[in-house]
């Protein structure tokens, strides 16, 4: 709600103002005690843009705290402190390149399309700013730059990379930032900081695109042809912004290590250096509960 008033500097918008209340200057005791935390958690926040709510006469019996500290605030700080809990729509895009034999170079498009649900309640004055993230994949896409080949994935491939939970912090770098470290490990069962495994056999490796094979499959159609059994294990790192109360987006930073486990042809057992030339994301808030199917058909 933004507020309007000759006490209220422009631009600014104030946060859980009930109907009927009024605006007073806090007094100076709750300033320097109450109000510390606050100023010294947005940096910004005085006397001068704080307000005291009482509520009116006829609220009084309704609320059970009788007095509500409410914080006038600039308007970006007010977007990036709004609660993100709820369902939103992923999109990443990811481009890398590399030199593939025969072929030349190749630059491919992987476009993964997920569904996260945010839960959590950071308390702001008690410096708590993280939520909770659960990721179910929806779809995962190759693209390639040439005809001369394109890699698939297994139809299970996006089932088996789901259930993903992590960390999504607000606000630790600037007002509004978003920040997610996630690490995956997709093929294979590992302890923390362990070497990947470099044979179908190892006990550690799984089947998680659910096509009876080891690792996980990626089919290759054009001037070369066959299937590649891999493991890998990626860091991401979110780096981005709310743009609007429902929407995010930004870059993602990746580190990655893959190796290939198992091939139709000893050829393509070969290691193949790729490069991360770009990585975004975007993400808008669901206004209800959407399955993947639904999402697909948007």
């Amino acid at each position: 709600m933004t507020a309007i008033g000759p006490h209220v500097p422009s631009g600014t918008r104030r946060l859980c103002l009930p109907r009927g209340a009024r605006a007073y200057p806090p007094p100076a005791s709750a300033t320097t005690a109450f109000l510390a935390p606050v100023r010294h958690r947005f940096g910004l926040l005085g006397p001068k843009n704080s307000r005291l709510l009482v509520p009116s006469a006829p609220l009084l019996s309704s609320w059970p705290l009788g007095v509500l500290l409410c914080l006038t605030l600039p308007a970006h700080l007010a977007l990036a402190h709004a609660p993100l809990n709820g369902q939103w729509a992923v999109e990443r895009r990811i481009t890398s390149s590399f030199e593939m034999p025969i072929v030349g170079l190749v630059v491919q498009t992987q476009t993964i399309r997920a569904l996260w649900s945010i839960s959590g309640q950071p308390d702001a004055l008690a410096g708590s700013n993280g939520y909770s993230v659960s990721e179910k994949v929806c779809s995962v896409n190759l693209g390639s730059s040439t005809p001369a080949i394109k890699g698939t994935l297994r139809p299970g491939f996006a089932a088996g990379v789901s259930g993903t939970t992590f960390a999504l912090d607000v606000g630790v770098e600037r007002p509004g930032a978003i920040r997610i470290d996630v690490t995956k490990v997709i093929g294979a069962e590992l302890q923390h900081g362990a070497a990947l495994p470099v044979s179908p056999t190892d006990a550690r490796v799984r089947d998680i695109d659910d096509d009876g094979l080891p690792g996980f499959t990626v089919a290759l159609t054009g001037l070369v042809t066959g299937e590649i059994r891999f493991v890998r294990r990626e860091r991401l790192r979110f780096s981005g912004k709310l743009t609007s109360p429902d929407r995010m987006e930004g870059k993602v930073a990746i580190e990655f290590e893959q190796r290939a486990i198992a091939a139709t042809s000893s050829f393509l057992l070969d290691p193949i250096p790729e490069r991360i030339d770009d990585a975004r994301f975007r993400a808008r808030r669901l206004g209800k509960a959407t399955t993947c199917e639904t999402l697909k058909r948007q």
